[in-house]
């Protein structure tokens, strides 16, 4: 099977963050010193002219730069924006928190030694109602992701480019492969956001379904390998979707490998007990296909004694944070 190889644009940081897993490389340009660099995955960094850009004043305008940055096409409405930044403000003061935020986003650009005074205002421009960070001066990882990934899915949709042709739709499925890999890590760490959580359901989503069409690709075309690879993805986003875990199996079992196919239902199992064992013990049961599998793989006597759902502990609850002593 033909491997993919990442374009030269997906390569790390050549600085002192490059050490740091899943940090994807600005691509370069022509003014690639001109460039506001904005990374998501991971600690939210913001650079320009090889400096990093510092909201000393206002959190608000950092958030502002982040939401932007992490948006379809990098654009929102004033309204979009206000609603996330500022949901409990009265609209006429959101209004003004957000041209206040704005102009303190292009301040920090101006003090990162930009030679061309008009610059943040190109990078971060306004027009019929809209906030946009112009795509040709500001490079960003999520951005790009999502760029690469609308490309891959052109091959990967039903009666995409890649329908007919089977190596082509397996290129194109490994190719997804390795682009998931280096969005594996969590958008925004450490931030506290109102919006965040939507951004993650909104990512994650378009990773599952991209990932289940190159599944099916991969499974149609039994490419057995590339196919348990792509499984491993969708686990770990969700590690209850029960038909990918009876698909993991059956290529285990294809294969000979018994005792992946048995890790594989045990993880699977407990995953479910841990989750349902306590609320709900019938949710708690793997279904009979998954348990027909697993007999296959590990035979009838060892099967008749697996644990039950109940004899796993459940899920501890999150722990409250303890509130300060008065």
């Amino acid at each position: 099977m033909a491997q993919f190889t990442i374009s030269p644009r997906w390569r790390f940081w050549p600085n002192r963050r490059a050490s740091e897993p899943g940090r994807l490389e600005p691509e370069v340009t022509a003014s690639a010193s001109q460039c506001l660099e904005i990374v998501c995955y991971g600690t939210f960094v913001a650079r320009c002219n090889d400096q990093d850009v510092t909201f000393t004043h206002s959190r608000k305008a950092r958030e502002l730069l982040a939401f932007l940055a992490t948006r379809p096409g990098m654009t929102a409405t004033c309204d979009e924006a206000m609603v996330a930044l500022w949901p409990d403000t009265e609209p006429d003061r959101a209004r003004r928190l957000l041209i206040n935020a704005a102009w303190r986003i292009r301040c920090a650009l101006r003090e990162c030694g930009s030679t061309d005074i008009a610059q943040p205002a190109d990078m971060l421009r306004f027009d019929h109602g809209r906030y946009a960070l112009d795509g040709s001066l500001c490079d960003c990882d999520l951005a790009r992701y999502r760029a690469e990934h609308v490309r891959v899915e052109t091959y990967l949709r039903p009666y995409g480019a890649a329908q007919g042709d089977v190596h082509e739709s397996l290129h194109e499925a490994q190719r997804l492969v390795n682009l998931d890999h280096f969005v594996e890590r969590p958008l925004l760490t450490g931030e506290t956001y109102s919006w965040r959580p939507v951004l993650e359901r909104q990512v994650r989503d378009l990773r599952l379904t991209s990932l289940h069409r190159a599944l099916r690709l991969a499974s149609r075309d039994s490419s057995h390998e590339l196919a348990l690879e792509i499984a491993e993805c969708i686990l770990t986003l969700d590690a209850l979707d029960e038909p990918t875990v009876a698909l993991t199996m059956r290529f285990y079992l294809a294969r000979g490998d018994s005792a992946s196919a048995a890790a594989t239902y045990r993880a699977f199992r407990l995953t479910l007990a841990r989750r349902y064992s306590s609320a709900a013990p019938s949710l708690a049961q793997p279904s009979h296909e998954l348990l027909a599998l697993f007999t296959q793989a590990v035979g009838k006597d060892v099967a008749a004694r697996e644990p039950t759902p109940a004899e796993h502990p459940a899920e501890p609850p999150p722990r409250r944070a303890r509130a300060p002593p008065r």
